[in-house]
């Protein structure tokens, strides 16, 4: 774990350390930013992103609220930290000995480029994921539930696929969600869940940064006090219900960003950024105008069903984001039937031995999943592989990432 994250966080600086332009630019922001952000887990990614009807405890929060009535007990997460390359295949292949170099502290600048080449050779048409870090405490007890994020992601958006215009840009978003679920309805045969969830989100995209002339002097001081960043808030506002027959099966209904609206500014620098964000001092803004753009609405559909058994157990998740727009494709002729729900769907299954062994598996738009959790009681540790779409279409360019979660904390 330690070396993945050496790994992951050198990386990160080789993109952060690029030089920026005299006269900042955010191209690859304004492509980017409307990206609704999530409490990402690696048990869900490891089902295909699925989990409306069955995600349990702060897990909950952005995937469906409801689900929080579900946890009577007590599950307390501190902290989790969670690493995530993308690309990882290609890495492999091509630059074993850059990587090798990097985990024995012998790296030169030839190994950093060569690692940026290839990760840029790897992209596709429209946003791409590079690397991300991410850490969360949180807590959820008698359907309330709490969780405090912090994440860095290291994307970039490509016009047209090739390296020559491509817009890396280094996202910092730090997040704090609540949420209640109540049973409404509790019989042996049904069960009515209904809940909400909201909180506060900052988001701070730094200019466009140029991973083609890179630069080994790189310097923390500059990247948060005088590199240019377009940076704001949002309080998203989420809801769910989820119907249950037997305490097995499951239907989840999600509404994510009723309310999404983001308020940006660009300032001169990460620092000016904050002190705007709290109104002290100069928030030296090189644009006082306030942005204002909207996450997309999402409707999402579940079915789940987890029997709960205590020594073996399965969880079946069948999920379909953004139903309404899944609806208003139908009366499109130019793609089949077959292709808008597989587009629009998501699917997962995770077996469950002896509550301390999971294996997962799962399918996100038809691209394959996998992914195994231990639980070690107090420690936790869940791995994820899997491949997404890239392209403009399903089918055009894949790539794959590996995800890594250690977590501390109590879930009984």
């Amino acid at each position: 774990m330690k070396k993945l994250l050496t790994i992951t966080v050198l990386i990160a600086l080789v993109f952060s350390s690029s030089l920026f332009a005299a006269d900042p630019t955010f191209v690859g922001y304004q492509n980017i930013k409307t990206r609704a952000f999530t409490f990402n887990n690696t048990k869900i990614d490891a089902m295909g992103g699925a989990g409306v009807a069955i995600s349990d405890s702060i897990d909950s929060l952005s995937m469906n609220p409801a689900n929080l009535a579900a946890n009577k007990g007590l599950m307390i997460r501190l902290p989790a930290a969670k690493v995530t390359v993308y690309g990882v295949s290609n890495l492999l292949q091509n630059n074993a000995e850059d990587i090798r170099s990097l985990i024995n502290g012998s790296a030169t600048s030839t190994n950093y480029a060569n690692l940026a080449e290839s990760v840029l050779g790897n992209m596709g048409i429209g946003y791409n994921n590079i690397a991300s870090v991410s850490a969360d405490a949180g807590f959820s007890v008698g359907g309330f539930g709490f969780d405090l994020a912090v994440q860095d992601d290291i994307v970039a958006w490509s016009g047209d696929g090739t390296t020559a215009n491509i817009d890396v840009v280094n996202q910092l978003t730090v997040a704090a969600m609540a949420g209640f679920g109540l049973r409404i309805v509790d019989t042996d045969v049904i069960q009515l869940d209904a809940g909400i969830s909201s909180g506060f989100i900052y988001k701070a995209y730094w200019s466009d940064m140029d991973l083609i002339t890179t630069s080994t002097n790189f310097s923390f001081s500059t990247l948060i006090n005088s590199t240019p960043v377009m940076a704001g808030y949002s309080i998203p506002l989420n809801a769910g219900v989820t119907l249950s027959f037997f305490n097995q099966f499951k239907l989840g209904v999600a509404a994510r960003n009723i309310v999404g609206t983001y308020h940006m500014t660009q300032y001169s620098s990460f620092l000016a950024g904050v002190y705007g964000l709290f109104g002290t001092e100069d928030t030296a803004t090189t644009d006082p105008s306030v942005e204002l753009y909207r996450v997309p609405f999402s409707l999402d559909l579940g079915f789940g069903w987890n029997p709960g058994w205590d020594a073996f157990n399965i969880r079946l998740a069948a999920d379909l984001v953004d139903s309404i727009g899944f609806f208003k494709s139908l009366s499109d002729t130019s793609s089949t039937f077959g292709y808008k729900l597989l587009y629009h769907s998501r699917l997962g299954v995770e077996v469950d031995l002896f509550k301390a062994l999971a294996l997962r598996y799962g399918l996100n738009q038809g691209y394959m999943s996998f992914g195994v959790g231990i639980d070690l009681w107090a420690l936790k540790i869940d791995a994820s592989y899997g491949w997404n779409e890239y392209g403009e279409t399903l089918g055009t360019r894949q790539n794959d990432y590996f995800t890594i979660q250690v977590s501390l904390g109590w879930d009984r």
